[in-house]
């Protein structure tokens, strides 16, 4: 796991360049988290399900590794990393496309709603850790939430001890986009028919599925959607220091997963592999 890398890492006579492919499910729930380091208290990270929770505590065992030892390490944060921008290749694992499927399935998906799917392409995230990754030396000063003023104290104490060796640096690779609506408006272009349902009638729509065994895993999950009203922002972090990184590097746009071509690109993939039946 995450605590043999660091000791392995630590073996070297310079430690390398740490990176760590997190999530931004690592950061406060209903916060607009800022590109840098979190300690999250135990009540926010009981509001984090348990994969937020691994990220948190893997984040932070590299963090006290930073501290110590002055082993540079760079965080990237994804949001929900969706099919390729070129070829459409999804996971199928992926809670989202399971709600297209779910979606599919039942001929019904909640409209209207602001619910956003906060996709970004695999190949953006790639190509930007693969280019961050190539310039190790974009590891910048370990960074603080100055909320937290124990943790705050620690590397207070911390710097004193070491000098200040050790250097962090975060990024968020977070997607706005597309929101349910546009996916099945795609949806309709290929041939399914999707009715409009309203959200207080989703929960029955789900539950009234037959039998299927790749909808079991999710089907209370599906099921417990709280849809968004219409016109609601969603919460989103803060990616300016990525933003500015990833234009350096040429990688392609955050937003390109919210393009039509892309959702078409990610639909036919389902539709080829068996995971959406025929229209």
């Amino acid at each position: 796991g995450t605590a043999g890398l660091i000791k392995l890492a630590l073996e070297c006579v310079t430690p390398p360049v740490f990176h760590f492919v997190s999530s931004v499910s690592a950061l406060p729930v209903g916060e607009a988290g800022e590109e840098r380091i979190y300690a999250l208290s135990p009540k926010e990270m009981a509001a984090r399900d348990g994969y937020g929770q691994t990220k948190a505590v893997g984040e932070r065992l590299l963090f006290c590794a930073a501290k110590a030892y002055g082993m540079p390490i760079v965080i990237h944060r994804p949001s929900v990393i969706t099919g390729s921008s070129v070829s459409g290749v999804s996971n199928t694992h992926d809670f989202e496309n399971h709600l297209l499927r779910a979606c599919v399935l039942a001929g019904k998906a909640v409209q209207p709603t602001s619910f956003s799917l906060g996709w970004i392409c695999v190949d953006t995230v790639a190509d930007f850790i693969a280019g961050v990754a190539a310039t190790a030396t974009r590891a910048g000063k370990l960074e603080e939430d100055p909320k937290h003023e124990a943790a705050a104290a620690q590397t207070h104490q911390a710097r004193s001890a070491e000098g200040d060796r050790s250097r962090v640096h975060v990024y968020h690779l977070n997607g706005v986009g597309p929101d349910l609506s546009t996916c099945v408006a795609e949806l309709r272009r290929a041939g399914h028919t999707i009715e409009a349902t309203k959200p207080e009638a989703w929960r029955g729509v789900v539950e009234s599925l037959p039998l299927d065994e790749r909808l079991e895993p999710y089907r209370a999950m599906l099921a417990g959607i709280r849809w968004p009203d219409p016109g609601l922002v969603s919460v989103s972090h803060t990616n300016h220091r990525a933003r500015s990184v990833a234009k350096e590097l040429g990688c392609p746009g955050f937003e390109r997963a919210c393009s039509p071509d892309v959702i078409a690109a990610i639909v036919a993939h389902m539709r080829e592999v068996g995971f959406f039946p025929e229209p």
